[in-house]
């Protein structure tokens, strides 16, 4: 019977070969005039035709890959975890190597990673608060990540926040947000939480903890200066009983808050409260490994 060779299953569409004697011409003819790719190559990577945005280039190609990660994965759905990194893209790249995918996007350099337990997207967003909610909303509106991991250096504000030791965050402060003028309430709060200190999620902390006992449960004071010198960050420590600081965290806290999302913030020390600029430049590779190393045994339990 003509057009039995054919896995389109849409037998009333008149370019189907079962329709006429001129095979798979007229389909093939049609598909190129629209840009579109025929449906049958479509039935030999997915079963499910009704899901697919399109019939396009762009649409065949996103199916080819889903294919080839559900191969390599055994056919199980696999979490996507989003991971945000400032100034540690050298660690990112030195510990996982080249990336399944590499993607500029809406001016940020996205790697696609398949791990054991996960799909892993790291965002290089750059240093300071803007940059981090835009390459943080980036993960979740276009990569739908289920949670965020924010692993890096920061400067201690404390006698116990020594060089390398590494630490996860259990509440953020944005420091220098400042409305007071106008609604009297304390510097560095948002209007929509009860304190200054904006929490992170408890469950991913007692999971990080589980996994790593060694870490330490912490403040952190964020905002978008490089505290340098003894003087700043004990005034810091003092005025927001904070331990760490840093130029990401409150933007990716916030911004994963607004869309539902739990956030895990895993942080080693690059400078110490007696240290600087100087020790800073000194230490941060070296933190930025030893903080990669903890947040790796982490994540498949996340």
């Amino acid at each position: 019977m003509a057009g039995e060779h054919c896995s389109c299953r849409d037998k009333s569409c008149p370019m189907h070969p079962s329709n006429h004697a001129q095979g798979c011409t007229p389909c093939i003819l049609k598909n190129l005039r629209l840009g579109e790719i025929p449906s049958c190559f479509f039935n030999k990577v997915t079963n499910d035709l009704d899901k697919l945005d399109s019939f396009s280039m762009e649409s065949f190609a996103k199916a080819v890959l889903e294919k080839a990660e559900q191969t390599e994965t055994g056919g199980k759905k696999m979490k996507k975890i989003g991971m945000l990194v400032a100034v540690e893209i050298g660690s990112v790249l030195g510990k996982y190597g080249r990336a399944a995918e590499e993607i500029d996007r809406f001016g940020f350099q996205v790697y696609k990673y398949i791990l054991p337990k996960c799909e892993l997207y790291v965002v290089h967003s750059g240093a300071g608060e803007i940059a981090a909610a835009a390459a943080t909303q980036l993960l979740i509106a276009v990569y739908g990540v289920e949670a965020i991991v924010n692993f890096g250096v920061v400067g201690g504000l404390t006698e116990e926040m020594k060089l390398a030791r590494t630490v996860v965050v259990e509440r953020v402060v944005h420091y220098d947000f400042d409305t007071s003028p106008v609604d009297h309430c304390e510097v560095g709060r948002y209007l929509r939480y009860p304190t200054v200190h904006i929490p992170l999620d408890a469950r991913l902390i007692d999971l990080a903890c589980a996994a790593a006992p060694e870490l330490v449960r912490v403040t952190c004071a964020s905002g978008d200066k490089f505290i340098d010198g003894p003087e700043k960050k004990q005034q810091l420590a003092r005025d927001f009983d904070a331990d760490i600081c840093e130029m990401e965290l409150a933007a990716i806290v916030l911004t994963c808050d607004r869309s539902g999302i739990p956030c895990l913030a895993i942080k080693t020390v690059s400078d110490a409260v007696g240290g600087g600029a100087d020790e800073f430049s000194r230490m941060v590779d070296h933190a930025a490994d030893i903080c990669l190393q903890v947040t790796d045994r982490i994540l498949g339990d996340i």
